[in-house]
């Protein structure tokens, strides 16, 4: 849900679609997390949580 709410609040702000916001920031979060996952290898929880807090973060 974090990855879904900072998509809204974008397009929102940019004036777009809030379904195109939110699906640009999941497939992007995915990204994100399918890249450190991979060149890293550290523990997936670890990596869930940190984009977690950053996502939470104000």
């Amino acid at each position: 849900m974090v990855f879904l709410t900072g998509g809204i609040g974008i397009a929102v702000y940019l004036g777009l679609p809030i379904f195109f916001g939110a699906t640009i920031f999941a497939i992007a979060s995915a990204l994100l997390l399918a890249f450190l996952t991979l060149r890293e290898r550290d523990d997936m929880d670890t990596i869930i949580g940190l984009i977690w807090a950053v996502g939470m973060a104000r």
